[in-house]
């Protein structure tokens, strides 16, 4: 999963983002057919989005990408290899065609490159639609964050993003306090607003690079890439009294919720695993101390 998509986008931003990428694919798949169609019934016919020098730009693929692709993929791999691949394809799809019109010859050569273009523009544009697919299917359906499986996933990343750069990361596991005792007061779907506008407040007051997953039922696991544990404890300090400073309101009266901390910085001598078990031992000990507060767990050892 390319974390700066699941980043920046959000469900429906997913959808509407692979909507327009296949509407693209279509207009190209018929742009391909018309230019087939000349070369092989001897009748062609071709329009300036084959002719054309800027044709790569002016088709209706090429008018997608270059103008109406959302911004946040384009500095995807997949996004901008499909750039040359594209121009390419229509500069030997040009040849093919000037060669059809002239009643000359198309080598066997030239054809088969044109087609080794299209297949590397094809194969570019499943691993995009892919991955947006894999990422559409990783928000959690009440919070809309993400949800534990891709947040794995975004952590492995940060593993090994963090061990080959020598950065620092932090890890927090963030549960509701005494959140059973809403569910038996208030009900369920009370519950369940409960954890949705804790995980509003929590993307409101995190940074744009911070990652938010919903880990468990009222618990959220928070990756604090590019910080120490002062930086860590400071910003999580912050969010726990903006928490318990604001009021839910409900039809039966206004909740106020509370949170517990646990805090582990990634240590990358030592599993991921063990870095978020400690997290969660520093999320019990919090519980521990009366809720309401953070726990830092001690430092592995060398």
């Amino acid at each position: 999963m390319d974390r700066s998509l699941a980043l920046i986008l959000d469900e429906d931003e997913t959808q509407r983002v692979i909507n327009t990428l296949e509407r693209a694919d279509r207009n190209h798949q018929l742009w391909l057919r018309r230019l087939h169609s000349g070369l092989i019934t001897g009748r062609p016919a071709f329009t300036d989005d084959i002719l054309d020098p800027a044709a790569h730009q002016r088709c209706k693929f090429g008018l997608w990408y270059y103008h109406e692709a959302a911004g946040v993929i384009r500095e995807h791999p997949h996004f901008t290899a499909i750039e040359s691949l594209h121009r390419r394809m229509h500069d030997q799809g040009r040849l093919l065609a000037g060669k059809a019109q002239e009643g000359r010859a198309i080598r066997e050569d030239e054809y088969a490159h044109f087609m080794d273009l299209q297949k590397g523009l094809c194969e570019r544009l499943v691993g995009l639609r892919e991955e947006l697919q894999v990422l559409r299917y990783s928000f959690d359906a009440l919070t809309g964050t993400l949800n534990r499986q891709a947040c794995e996933l975004l952590l492995n990343q940060e593993f090994a993003r963090v061990s080959r750069e020598q950065e620092t990361c932090c890890l927090s596991l963030v549960d509701i306090d005494h959140f059973k005792s809403i569910n038996d007061s208030y009900g369920h779907m009370v519950g369940d607003q409960v954890i949705k506008t804790l995980s509003g407040l929590l993307r409101e007051q995190l940074r744009p690079y911070d990652t938010i997953c919903r880990y468990g039922g009222e618990e959220f696991l928070i990756s604090l890439p590019n910080t120490d544990l002062a930086q860590a404890e400071e910003i999580l300090e912050r969010l726990r009294r903006e928490i318990a400073g604001r009021e839910i309101g409900f039809e039966a009266g206004d909740i106020r919720v509370t949170v517990s901390c646990g805090l582990a910085r990634l240590d990358t001598r030592v599993p991921l695993a063990e870095t978020v078990r400690r997290a969660d031992e520093a999320l019990y000990a919090a519980k521990a101390a009366g809720r309401n507060c953070i726990r830092v767990a001690a430092e592995t050892c060398c």
